[in-house]
């Protein structure tokens, strides 16, 4: 008989610390029933998605400067590349693999440490924000990470998808 392979860690012993975050979490998931901070959340975690990334990279390409977007690119995918290696080292449950009582947004196949919303969205951000304050000789592109990295990592956190 074949054994189906779930991504979920085989032995459920798990280690303390992540036990004590559980509550935590779940207490946290109540603030995503509340509409405003819901859209707002949903909303960092649309600046994250992959779709949105290759789409941004693409426009970047063809508006604004094609040099920016190809290291943007690059980075990104380095950036998976490392978040595939360091999810298989570190094999780290996600909250709702643990307990039933942490309702996750959508289930992921894969573990959950590091998160990969939060990963892509610091490097793309901060490289699109570091090359356009360059090109364009302000600051004022800081705010986008500085603004959709928390949020993302929050989301991450509250929707149940990482601890």
């Amino acid at each position: 008989m074949q054994k189906e392979i779930t991504g979920e860690p085989e032995n459920s012993e798990s280690e303390p610390m992540l036990e004590a975050q559980l509550p935590i979490i779940a207490a946290l998931q109540g603030l995503a029933k509340i509409g405003p901070v819901h859209f707002l959340l949903k909303t960092a975690i649309f600046f994250a998605e992959e779709n949105v990334i290759v789409l941004g990279t693409c426009a970047l390409f063809w508006l604004v400067d094609r040099k920016i977007a190809v290291r943007a690119l690059v980075l990104v995918l380095l950036s998976e590349y490392i978040n595939f290696l360091l999810k298989w080292t570190f094999h780290m449950p996600r909250p709702y693999w643990m307990s039933a009582e942490i309702l996750p947004m959508s289930r992921q196949p894969d573990f959950g440490f590091p998160p990969a919303y939060a990963q892509d969205a610091l490097v793309y951000w901060v490289v699109i924000a570091s090359t356009l304050n360059l090109k364009f000789q302000t600051r004022r592109f800081w705010l986008l990470p500085a603004i959709i990295v928390p949020l993302v990592s929050a989301a991450t956190i509250i929707f149940g998808a990482n601890f």
